[in-house]
């Protein structure tokens, strides 16, 4: 089969680094990490090019000599740390602000607008 490599972390470079070709998805991403000389913990993709287009997350566990084991993608774990990326600083504390941002200004809203139909209830002109 032909595979196609890269980084993913700490680095990850946009251009696939590494193609070729192996009997399967595990043998490929040791040959990129041992070729590469990829330091212990790298995390890299491996996808399938051509046929269904697999893909898979490894990560380099040992260096002498190589190895790799399958992983999870760095941004679904709950171990992230990614130091200069948006989930770095954690995705999800940002998406809980926006949403209680967007709940503070709906209530804000319904406020205003109680207030000023109490307001015209009793025949003030809010202005």
């Amino acid at each position: 089969m032909k595979y196609a490599a890269k980084r993913v972390w700490p680095e990850a470079p946009k251009q696939w680094e590494y193609e070729g070709e192996a009997e399967q998805m595990e043998a490929f991403a040791l040959e990129y990490a041992s070729s590469q000389q990829l330091a212990q913990g790298t995390e890299i993709i491996v996808i399938e090019k051509g046929g269904d287009l697999g893909l898979e997350y490894f990560r380099v566990t040992d260096t002498a000599p190589y190895a790799v084991v399958t992983s999870q993608p760095r941004l679904e774990r709950e171990d992230s740390v990614i130091p200069t990326t948006l989930a770095a600083t954690g995705i999800r504390p940002f998406i809980i602000a926006i949403t209680k941002m967007t709940l503070i200004a709906v209530t804000i809203g319904v406020v205003v607008l109680g207030a000023i139909l109490l307001m015209r209830s009793m025949g003030i002109n809010a202005q």
